[in-house]
């Protein structure tokens, strides 16, 4: 997501809002969109589920999206979450959602607290991230890797994320104390 300063800032991605969504409003002289690739229930891989917290026969909601910037696809966004919270809300719906992910959390009565983020610079995209990128076989991406909390520390939300790493900042807030 781009601040106003050119950056990636995830903050954005956490907190319920209204009217359009995160990537757009984010996007700075740009016009930022998203494209639904899909919503399915599944086993999550093993990452996945390990950082939801999930066992072994649990299974989790994905949405499938493709980030645009100016028409152009910019980043996969894969978030995941856990089927016990999400089976019949709007995070289960194979379309945008009212106020993000985030409102449709809040509306579940859990507030999210804070993220951890992983992110990974010297990676490959795979043939399937490069299709979806328009990308050349090889090329170098950005992986994001961001767990999301309740104040009683349980995870809500894993995104994993694919981009360009052209024009990209990431941009971190640490609070201390």
């Amino acid at each position: 997501m781009t601040s106003t300063h050119g950056a990636d800032d995830s903050t954005a991605y956490l907190a319920p809002r209204e009217g359009s969504d995160a990537w757009s409003a984010a996007t700075v002289d740009r016009r930022g969109t998203q494209q639904i690739l899909g919503v399915e229930t599944l086993a999550p891989p093993r990452r996945i589920g390990d950082a939801l917290q999930l066992g072994q026969s649990e299974r989790a909601v994905v949405r499938r999206r493709l980030m645009l910037l100016d028409g152009r696809p910019a980043e996969i966004a894969n978030s995941w979450y856990p089927e016990i919270l999400a089976a019949g809300t709007p995070l289960a719906d194979d379309r945008k959602i009212k106020g993000g992910a985030p409102a449709a959390i809040a509306r579940l009565g859990l507030a999210l607290a804070y993220a951890d983020e992983e992110v990974e610079l010297e990676s490959a995209a795979t043939p399937e991230e490069a299709e979806l990128l328009q990308a050349g076989p090889g090329q170098r991406v950005v992986r994001l890797f961001r767990t999301a909390y309740t104040r009683e520390d349980m995870p809500v939300e894993v995104t994993d994320s694919v981009m360009l790493p052209a024009g990209r900042v990431l941009q971190h807030r640490i609070e201390v104390g």
